[in-house]
C-alpha cells in the first residue's frame, strides 16, 4: 500500500508541476473547438421511407407460366438480374441510378446549390449527401443532408417522385408488353375469321350442300385444336420474346412443342407413308388428302373457320386477362412517410464535438506534462542523453545512406 501511494503521489506531483501546461492546453483546445463549431456549415438531414408494391400472383391461363407470377421480382428474374431478392433491393438500385440521380438533380436545381457547372461533381456530392437504407422488412429509407432543412426534405422527395417515374414511365411493365401483343394478335385474327367464314359461305351457295362423313368431321375438329394450339404457342412464344433470347429454356421448350404439332397436323393432312390409321394420330381413317376434291375443299374450309373461331375466343379471354394484368402489374412506390423539414440540425454536434475535444485536450495536457517532466529528468542522466544520440546518430546515418542511392539512380536514369 505504502509503495501505492508514494507512485500516485509522484503522479499527482508531476501534473501539480505542470498544471499550467494541462490547463493552458485545455483550454486552447476546447476554445477551438468551439470556434470551429460555430464556425462549420450547418447540415439538415430528412428521411422520406417507401416500401414497394407487394408482388401479386397471376393464374392466366396460357400466360402465367410465360409471365412466372408478375411483379418486379419475375422482371428481374427475366432480365436476368442475379442474386434479386426482393423488389425493395431492386427499387434501392434504381434510387441509386444516374439516370434518378441527374432528375434530383434537375429538380432541385442542385447545380446552383453545389455551386458548380459540372454534372459529374453534383452527381458526386448528391451521392455523398445520400445513404439508403433497405430493411429486413423491405421498407426503404432515403436520408439526405442539405445546408437548409427545406431543401434537404426536397432532395429526399425529389428521389421517391423520380423514382415512380422511372417506374411508370421509363419502363413498360410486363402486363401492358402482354396487352399490346395480344391486342394486335387479335385483330389480325378477327379479319383472318371474317375471311374464313365469308369463303365458307361462298363455297357452299356454289356446291349447295356437301354431307362428310362423322369421322371425317371429327378429325377437322381434331385438326382445327391441334393448328389453333399451334398458333397459341406462337403467340405465347412472341410474347415470351420480349424478354428472353432464342437460347432462353421456356424458348426452346415452346419451339419444340410447335414442332411436334405441325408434324402431327402434317400426318392428319397427308397421311403417312406406312398408311397405318395409328399414324395419323386424330383417330381416323382417312387422311385430308384422300378425301374427294370437293369434300377435300369444304373440309378445309370448316376447318379454317373452326381454327379462326377458337383463336378468337381464346385471345379474347386472353386479352381481357392481359387488361387485368396490367392494372396489377404496374409498379409503383407506396410513401409511407414523405420528407418533411427537420427543425433541428444533423451536423455540427456542438456539444459533442466540445466534450470530445475537452476530453481529448486534457488527457493530452497530461500526457505533454510527463513527458516534459521526462525531458526534465534526462538531463539529470547523462548516459540516457548519450544513449538517444546514438540512436539519433544511426537514424541519420540510414537516411544518408537513402539519400545517395536515390541520387545514383536518378543520375542513372537521366
Amino acid at each position: 500500500m505504502e509503495d501505492k501511494e508514494i507512485n500516485i503521489r509522484d503522479y499527482i506531483r508531476v501534473m501539480v508541476k505542470w498544471r499550467r501546461i494541462i490547463v493552458f492546453n485545455t483550454l486552447i483546445i476546447t476554445f477551438l473547438a468551439v470556434i470551429i463549431s460555430l464556425i462549420l456549415p450547418k447540415r439538415y438531414t430528412a428521411t422520406a421511407t417507401l416500401f414497394p408494391p407487394v408482388e401479386q400472383q397471376t393464374s392466366v391461363r396460357g400466360l402465367s407460366a410465360l409471365l412466372g407470377g408478375g411483379g418486379l421480382g419475375n422482371i428481374g428474374r427475366m432480365a436476368g438480374l442475379p442474386g434479386l431478392a426482393t423488389p425493395s433491393e431492386l427499387f434501392a438500385r434504381i434510387l441509386e441510378s444516374r439516370v434518378v440521380m441527374e432528375g434530383v438533380i434537375e429538380t432541385c436545381d442542385l447545380m446552383s446549390a453545389y455551386n458548380t457547372d459540372k454534372i459529374e461533381d453534383a452527381l458526386l456530392t448528391l451521392e455523398g449527401a445520400t445513404q439508403i437504407d433497405v430493411a429486413p422488412e423491405g421498407v426503404i429509407s432515403i436520408s439526405t443532408d442539405a445546408k437548409t432543412p427545406e431543401l434537404s426534405a426536397n432532395i429526399a422527395n425529389a428521389y421517391v417522385e423520380h423514382l415512380d417515374r422511372f417506374n411508370r414511365e421509363a419502363t413498360m411493365t410486363q402486363g401492358k408488353k402482354n396487352r399490346i401483343f395480344v391486342e394486335n394478335r387479335l385483330k389480325e385474327v378477327e379479319k383472318d375469321l371474317q375471311n374464313a367464314e365469308e369463303d365458307l359461305r361462298a363455297f357452299q351457295e356454289e356446291h349447295k350442300t356437301v354431307s362428310l362423313k362423322e369421322e371425317v368431321v371429327q378429325a377437322i375438329g381434331a385438326a382445327a385444336d391441334l393448328k389453333a394450339q399451334i398458333i397459341l404457342k406462337d403467340v405465347e412464344l412472341g410474347v415470351l420474346r420480349e424478354y428472353a433470347t432464342e437460347k432462353n429454356p421456356q424458348v426452346v421448350r415452346l419451339k419444340s412443342e410447335m414442332t411436334q404439332l405441325q408434324k402431327q397436323l402434317k400426318r392428319m393432312e397427308e397421311g403417312s407413308e406406312e398408311g397405318s390409321p395409328a399414324s395419323y394420330g386424330a383417330g381416323f381413317s382417312i387422311p385430308f388428302s384422300k378425301l374427294p376434291e370437293v369434300g377435300l375443299q369444304l373440309a378445309r374450309l370448316m376447318r379454317e373457320a373452326k381454327i379462326q373461331e377458337t383463336i378468337f375466343t381464346l385471345l379474347t379471354e386472353q386479352y381481357e386477362q392481359a387488361k387485368i394484368i396490367e392494372v396489377r402489374d404496374t409498379p409503383t412506390v407506396q410513401i409511407l412517410d414523405p420528407a418533411k423539414p427537420p427543425h433541428k440540425k444533423s451536423f455540427p454536434k456542438r456539444s459533442r464535438m466540445v466534450i470530445i475535444a475537452f476530453f481529448f485536450s486534457l488527457f493530452a495536457g497530461v500526457g505533454l506534462a510527463f513527458f516534459m517532466e521526462y525531458l526534465a529528468r534526462m538531463q539529470e542522466r547523462p548516459e540516457e542523453v548519450a544513449d538517444w544520440l546514438g540512436m539519433g546518430e544511426a537514424v541519420r546515418q540510414d537516411l544518408e545512406i537513402l539519400k545517395r542511392r536515390l541520387l545514383r539512380r536518378k543520375k542513372r536514369s537521366t
